[in-house]
């Protein structure tokens, strides 16, 4: 009994910090759009999986013609070891209801340009506890429909001698006027 009382403390103490951290990021985004994670999906994550979303980040208005725009995610490593080789791919498409990985990695809208962070081939390395962004520059091709479109994004683990780790997965909006 006494061991889960620290552990939730611990939890709590933990999820006190991130929404610190995420409200740092938050005041720096400025006026787009910023997407964190909510309280309950934290709470999940932070004991079940190998590194959390914290936040998107973008645009909040629609997108004049030839313009680009910097999409940011927050990645945090709940864990009490060091998880790197950490990639995150981004692509525009409307994968994001799929539940299946492998279609959703296949909902590509090939106009778009798909993008890789961080451009290294050692990845992102993230200690336990820590929090670090990517930004990825997007810039949505000239002659595209003014809409909506989804950017889908696949945080993964490379194993270069073996099958890599699917870590998490998320979608954000934009629109292009």
């Amino acid at each position: 009994m006494a061991t889960a009382t620290v552990m939730k403390s611990d939890l709590q103490a933990r999820i006190e910090k991130i929404n610190k951290i995420v409200e740092g990021f938050k005041q720096q985004h400025g006026t787009g759009l910023f997407v964190p994670i909510s309280a309950r999906e934290l709470e999940v994550s932070l004991t079940t999986q190998l590194l959390t979303i914290l936040w998107q980040g973008g645009p909040g208005a629609p997108l004049p013609e030839g313009s680009s725009f910097t999409y940011t995610i927050g990645l945090h490593n709940p864990g009490l070891a060091t998880v790197g080789y950490v990639f995150a791919h981004t692509w525009a498409g409307f994968g994001h209801p799929d539940p299946n990985i492998g279609t959703f990695l296949l909902n590509v809208d090939r106009r778009f340009p798909t993008l890789t962070e961080p451009q290294t081939v050692q990845g992102l390395t993230l200690a336990p506890n820590e929090t670090k962004a990517l930004n990825f520059m997007v810039k949505p091709p000239t002659g595209v429909e003014s809409t909506l479109y989804t950017l889908n994004t696949c945080v993964m683990r490379a194993h270069w001698t073996g099958v890599g780790d699917f870590i998490a997965r998320a979608a954000f909006p934009f629109m292009v006027a």
